[in-house]
């Protein structure tokens, strides 16, 4: 351990409590956190706790999604490792148990060194040859027209068939499905609410209501009307894995479509349904059936240009928030409510 004069210890514990004051906290989902901590063990697991080598196993990758995943990470548990250590370097000082003090101060400075490590990397990507990022979008590609039928017809007798058919004609989120969907006929019309995923302060929609006119005549909609009808009015369709689910889904692309690299998942269904919505709705119509708050995040689902007669068109799209315009247009009024098609 290195000797350091008391002067230097205190240095290192005025760094350390400015460092945490400018590491803000994170607001990220319990779900998301969760997944921080667990990838951060799995880092330390790999490398121990010194900094360059810590910081070398998060560079360990080619993948640019999985680098940010992981900084995020270690941004996230760094802060706590730092009011935890700090915590403790106070309990020791005040028990005048200097060894452990020194200790603990020295922990308390290779976190500083990661966090300089952390921050020197800040808006820009440290990775030499990064692999392109590979989009469900492009997923599409070389399908025939009908897939979604032709999975559906292979589905028939799973226990996500029904599922499926929601996921499909929504556009929704999987773990959106493990939270359930409700489903409700009235006046000859089918309204899906889903309560939203990836839900921030300023970003997602909580709810959002996508309306389909019965007379509008769909494989997959017909399908699943008959179905909700057959057992009442209003049903909530859910999942009890999201995980299992999406297996479920990649099972069967396979079987039909063997020689394909790129593998069916629910988000294929999602650029899908992205693809038949950019036929009859506006911008921000699409942004707010997909559960976005913002209109420019509708370009990136879907392709216009795929698109297909006979797709699914919905009547009406409800959001519990305003679409944000890419550039706010000066003396425009958003209003949480998206109005009804003409």
């Amino acid at each position: 351990m290195t000797e350091r004069t008391t002067e230097e210890c205190f240095a290192i514990i005025k760094d350390a409590r400015n460092q945490l004051k400018s590491m803000p906290t994170s607001k990220a989902s319990e779900a998301t956190i969760t997944g921080y901590m667990r990838e951060f063990d799995r880092l330390v697991g790999e490398s121990g706790r010194e900094p360059a080598e810590l910081w070398a196993a998060v560079c360990n990758t080619s993948s640019k999604r999985t680098y940010h995943r992981r900084v995020a990470a270690l941004r996230h548990n760094l802060r706590l490792e730092l009011e935890a250590a700090l915590r403790r370097q106070d309990q020791h000082q005040r028990a005048n148990d200097t060894p452990e003090w020194l200790q603990e101060i020295e922990y308390v400075a290779s976190l500083l060194e990661l966090a300089q490590l952390v921050e020197a990397s800040r808006g820009k990507c440290p990775l030499e040859n990064p692999e392109p990022r590979r989009s469900k979008r492009q997923a599409l590609r070389g399908l025939p027209s009908e897939w979604r039928e032709q999975v559906s017809q292979a589905m028939k007798t799973s226990k996500y068939h029904i599922a499926y058919l929601a996921a499909a004609v929504t556009g929704c989120r999987p773990d959106e499905l493990e939270r359930g969907i409700q489903t409700c006929i009235n006046n000859g019309e089918i309204t899906f609410t889903i309560v939203g995923s990836k839900v921030k302060e300023l970003q997602g929609q909580p709810t959002r209501s996508i309306v389909y006119s019965l007379e509008e005549s769909h494989a997959l909609l017909d399908e699943l009307a008959a179905y909700i009808q057959a057992h009442g009015t209003e049903m909530t369709i859910q999942v009890p894995s999201k995980v299992n689910f999406t297996s479920a889904i990649r099972r069967v692309g396979r079987l039909l479509w063997p020689r394909r690299h790129a593998e069916i998942t629910p988000y294929c269904l999602r650029h899908a349904a992205a693809n038949d919505f950019k036929v009859s709705l506006e911008r921000e119509q699409i942004s707010a059936a997909l559960g976005h708050a913002v209109d420019a995040t509708a370009s990136m689902y879907g392709q216009h240009q795929m698109s297909r007669g006979g797709g699914l068109r919905p009547l009406a799209v409800r959001a519990a928030r305003a679409i944000k315009p890419t550039l706010p247009l000066a003396g425009v009024t958003m209003t949480p409510l998206i109005a009804k098609q003409k």
